[in-house]
């Protein structure tokens, strides 16, 4: 959880062939989100560095927890790891591997 004001974005999140919307809070990841909604999303270590929750960014703001240069590269790319992702604005992301 993170010290901001409160605020709820609509995530929207792509996983295989479905299409859902979640609202998220910003002082959650996207993970937590994603898990509160009831989908099935991969998640290991759930602290960004195994890259298992790997997903792709099609649009959005966010912040990441922590300094982690892997994280930082992803994102340069295109990628987010939702587990250490918070919303920043409203969200739209391909799940790269469902469950």
């Amino acid at each position: 959880m993170r010290d901001v004001k409160p605020a709820t974005y609509k995530l929207t999140v792509h996983i295989n062939d479905q299409v859902y919307e979640v609202k998220a809070s910003n002082n959650e990841t996207l993970l937590v989100s994603m898990e509160r909604a009831g989908l099935s999303v991969p998640s290991s270590c759930r602290a960004g560095g195994c890259g298992f929750c790997h997903s792709k960014l099609v649009s959005g703001k966010f912040s990441i927890a922590g300094a982690d240069k892997r994280r930082l590269a992803d994102a340069k790319f295109g990628y987010i790891h939702p587990c250490v992702t918070y919303l920043d604005s409203d969200m739209e992301i391909i799940v790269l591997q469902a469950k």
